[in-house]
């Protein structure tokens, strides 16, 4: 190799130069660069919670991605050894959550305590039990359930452990795990040559942040993977009776709102929602339209009366998770409905009661709904109840009184309400271009 001078290893790589907050274009000067890698990769840091070794590795890895800006070669070495610690951060999580002890059954069912101080420990003592009778299929006793489940210590089944006993969560989430593994075999067993640009090391810094966060019990505020609950407002949702304008806005300003929109010429609701929901102009009380969850508070009424409401009730904002969120589905006569809350459903008078109901988990209203919307047109790779394709878990299906009767008994069924007005904004039917009628989508024959 050429052996260069202490002055040459410290010149910046001019590829790395053309990194910008921008985007690619004109360089940056080298301070410039270095200053602002560092900022992309120092946006989202370790919980006060996570072990020490395991925050020593994660700061390995954003220094070499630091010293990208001197050799370009380093984004990549960032973005492999990311794939690396992150399994090594799911052995600590697991020793740390056993507390060095966890009982195992083997292939005839027989109970075993093991002991271990490390996750290595741990491992050799699954090899070498299993050697009398050959490879044996070991499965872990989960501590939150006490099912058991096929464990063995591989990438695999940590990233599943960790789902089955709540540490990791979300529907996409779990959708995206296999694509974790393949990243990290293949760092684990490099087959070519690899050159990874800056954005994609620091999209792996940041994923791999979120995840050990989440490992030890932290969502992280604006996350990509595991976002803490969401921030929702008290927002005046107006239109006109026309249809021709939707507007959303702080239901604080809605005392002020322009005069060129006449405000007391518009429908009002208020709810509770996420300012920055551009689905918001299709608002439905009764139906999940929105990317975030939207909450009716009050309406449909005229304009004095929304701002006399706001100043007796004084609602207040709120947080709400996004990720496994549950949704009741309805199908009834070769018609599948949007996805709705519990609550909202729960509420619903007896008319709207009937056909089949499904329980579903997943993050977001349209994943649900798009599941069952190929299942029930006899897509056979959406037929499982955990898809493998989809974000989605079906978890129970049946009569509307069946699935109340599933959230009673699982200690989640909602308390009883009044029935939310069927009130939606008039901007909602041109969203789905002619498909949808209403509130539901027509299954063609087969």
């Amino acid at each position: 190799m050429d052996i260069r001078s202490l002055e040459e290893l410290q010149q910046p790589d001019g590829t790395a130069l053309v990194f910008s907050p921008l985007g690619l274009g004109g360089k940056l000067t080298a301070e410039d660069a270095a200053v602002f890698q560092q900022e992309v990769i120092g946006r989202v840091d370790l919980a006060d919670s996570v072990p020490d070794l395991v925050r020593r590795s994660f700061e390995r890895v954003r220094a070499a991605h630091s010293y990208g800006v001197l050799h370009y070669e380093f984004f990549t070495l960032a973005h492999d050894h990311a794939q690396l610690v992150l399994e090594y951060a799911l052995r600590e999580r697991f020793v740390e959550f056993y507390s060095g002890m966890a009982i195992f059954e083997d292939q005839s069912g027989t109970e075993q305590r093991l002991t271990f101080s490390t996750f290595d420990d741990l491992h050799r003592q699954l090899r070498e039990r299993g050697r009398p009778r050959g490879q044996r299929r070991w499965r872990l006793q989960l501590r939150r359930t006490s099912q058991t489940m096929f464990f063995d210590g591989m990438l695999t089944t940590l990233l599943e452990w960790a789902r089955a006993e709540g540490l990791l969560n979300g529907e996409r989430n779990r959708l995206i795990a296999p694509l974790f593994v393949k990243l990290r075999n293949h760092v684990a067993h490099h087959t070519a040559y690899q050159l990874i640009s800056p954005p994609e090391s620091a999209r792996a810094i940041s994923d791999l942040a979120e995840i050990v966060n989440r490992l030890w019990g932290v969502p992280t505020p604006g996350g990509r993977l595991y976002p803490a609950p969401v921030h929702r407002d008290v927002i005046a949702v107006s239109w006109d009776p026309g249809g021709g304008n939707v507007v959303h806005s702080l239901a604080e300003h809605l005392h002020t709102m322009p005069a060129d929109l006449n405000p007391e010429k518009l429908t009002h609701v208020i709810v509770r929602a996420v300012l920055h929901d551009q689905t918001l102009t299709y608002f439905d009380a009764r139906f999940e339209t929105t990317l975030y969850p939207c909450q009716l508070l009050w309406g449909p009424g005229n304009w004095a009366n929304a701002v006399k409401w706001l100043a007796s009730e004084h609602p207040t904002p709120d947080t709400v998770d996004i990720l496994d969120r549950q949704f009741m589905i309805r199908f009834h006569e070769e018609r599948i409905y949007l996805p709705q809350q519990i609550n909202v459903a729960a509420g619903l008078p007896g008319v709207d009661r009937h056909g089949t109901w499904y329980l579903v988990r997943a993050d977001f209203p349209n994943d649900a709904f798009n599941h069952l919307r190929q299942q029930l047109t006899g897509n056979v790779g959406c037929s499982h109840r955990r898809c493998d394709q989809c974000a989605v878990e079906v978890i129970t299906t049946g009569t509307w009184q069946h699935i109340m009767d599933h959230l009673a008994a699982e200690g989640s069924a909602p308390a009883a309400g009044p029935s939310t007005p069927d009130v939606r904004a008039p901007s909602w039917l041109p969203r789905w271009n002619g498909i949808h009628r209403g509130s539901h989508w027509t299954i063609p024959p087969s």
